[in-house]
């Protein structure tokens, strides 16, 4: 009746609330602080703060009943009367304890509430041992939410929790005992260790594999989240988990695929030569509609091509589409890619050389260097058709203020110079100026320029031997 007068009559409820609140009689006690939860779900802006003095009293009964009602009605309060609450905390986290799971769970849930009103080290850190504990406790609903404030106790306070490598045990070991949502949460705990503290997970990387292949996707691609992470500080070991990883590629999962693509594109960085048993597998996510997928694929491939460039030939078909993509990463990628493939066999990339002087007129001076310095690497066996207007873009590169830029265009001029015996009197020109440069990779080119002048060329010997002494 009572629910029913809250929903019409607040008022009255409110009245009758207050007219009682004195009595001793526990059963009376437990009907009004019944009303009070209700009308703390409802309305609990009637709430007021004798209201809230009469729960914290309930809170301390022996009475379970009451204690239960009491965490919820303080709980719906606690945005508005939050600092009133702060002086229970101890009690509160002594009710997280308790053989009852609905007061357990509503005493940590509210231990939560006040560590967030009145932050301190002190408080993180009995919520950080609290939900630690919970999150291997019998009830599945305790665990869940647990794991779930624990991912964000991680998020948002990292710094001020002390962990260690047994925090990381602990989370294992309670892993087995959560349902899905509570192991997404775990891992997701781990992800966050792994990226601040990875060398406190590299002991449990044998217990982490056996996880991978999980018949759950969501586990599988967050476990190997995990060990690329990990793989930064130690990827020598981390190297066993490859063969894994590797197989994940085939995995009917799409998220699981693009997760063990960006695991092996992390490991490459280290170990490229491990990976070039996958380099087909990995060339085929070029075609993706994921931009992301393409861009973790490129890495690899660049990792493996400066280690191994006939290794990842079969990539050649797939560069001038590539460089033509809008995203800059992609061309940047591709490009460095060219590179190191023209290094040692040009004549399979100097097909791309229409789309990389293209490249010499995008803004993004990265994607530009990076053109730059795979013409550089044909350009020493190969000279395109378009010499005179390579010439003169290349030229006016020389001017830029970015080093890299500067210095690839000065190095392309370098490998031309030869085939454009015209242009000499140009360069000679500017030979000062890339000696002066302050780029050592400008100067070092501005030194075969003049030794290539001086060969194709007599006339300028003694000006070169001038400028160089």
């Amino acid at each position: 009746f009572m629910k029913y007068m809250i929903e019409k009559d607040p008022n009255t409820v409110l009245e009758l609330i207050d007219t009682y609140m004195s009595t001793e009689n526990i059963k009376l006690i437990l009907a009004i602080q019944l009303m009070l939860e209700f009308l703390s779900r409802k309305n609990s802006i009637l709430i007021k703060r004798q209201h809230v003095k009469f729960t914290i009293s309930s809170l301390f009964s022996d009475n379970k009943e009451l204690q239960l009602s009491a965490l919820f009605t303080l709980i719906n309060v606690s945005d508005r009367f939050g600092q009133d609450l702060i002086h229970i905390y101890d009690f509160v986290e002594k009710l997280t304890h308790s053989d009852d799971y609905l007061i357990k769970f509503g005493a940590i849930k509210l231990l939560k509430i006040l560590t967030e009103t009145e932050k301190g080290p002190d408080r993180i850190s009995v919520l950080f041992r609290s939900l630690i504990r919970l999150i291997r406790d019998e009830n599945r609903i305790i665990s869940t939410y647990s794991s779930l404030w624990l991912k964000e106790l991680f998020e948002n306070n990292y710094e001020a929790l002390k962990v260690d490598k047994n925090i990381v045990q602990e989370i294992l070991d309670a892993f087995p005992k959560l349902g899905l949502g509570g192991q997404i949460n775990l891992i997701a705990t781990l992800t966050i260790i792994a990226k601040k503290q990875p060398e406190l997970i590299l002991p449990y990387l044998s217990r982490l594999m056996t996880l991978i292949e999980s018949d759950e996707p969501q586990i599988r691609a967050g476990i190997i989240l995990v060990i690329s992470l990990i793989a930064r500080i130690d990827p020598l070991s981390v190297s066993k988990a490859i063969p894994l990883i590797g197989k994940m590629l085939r995995d009917p999962n799409k998220t699981v695929r693009s997760v063990a693509l960006t695991a092996l594109s992390r490991i490459s960085e280290n170990l490229p030569s491990s990976i070039v048993r996958y380099v087909e597998e990995i060339i085929s996510f070029l075609e993706n509609d994921d931009v992301n997928d393409v861009i973790s694929a490129l890495i690899a491939l660049r990792n493996v091509s400066k280690v191994n460039p006939a290794a990842v030939k079969n990539i050649v078909p797939h560069l001038n589409d590539l460089l033509d993509m809008p995203n800059n990463e992609i061309k940047f990628e591709t490009a460095s890619i060219v590179k190191w493939i023209g290094t040692n066999y040009p004549h399979l990339v100097k097909n791309t050389t229409p789309k990389l002087f293209q490249l010499l007129d995008v803004p993004d001076d990265i994607v530009k260097s990076s053109a730059l310095w795979a013409l550089e690497s044909i350009s020493r066996h190969y000279i395109p058709d378009y010499i005179d207007d390579l010439f003169d873009k290349l030229l006016q590169l020389t001017n830029s203020p970015n080093d890299f830029v500067r210095s690839g265009a000065v190095w392309v001029l370098a490998n031309i110079i030869s085939k454009k015996r015209d242009k000499a009197v140009i360069l000679l020109s500017k030979i000062d100026n890339f000696l002066n440069d302050k780029d050592k990779y400008v100067r070092a080119a501005a030194t075969i320029i003049a030794e290539k002048i001086a060969i194709v060329d007599h006339r300028h010997a003694q000006k070169i031997v001038n400028t160089l002494t």
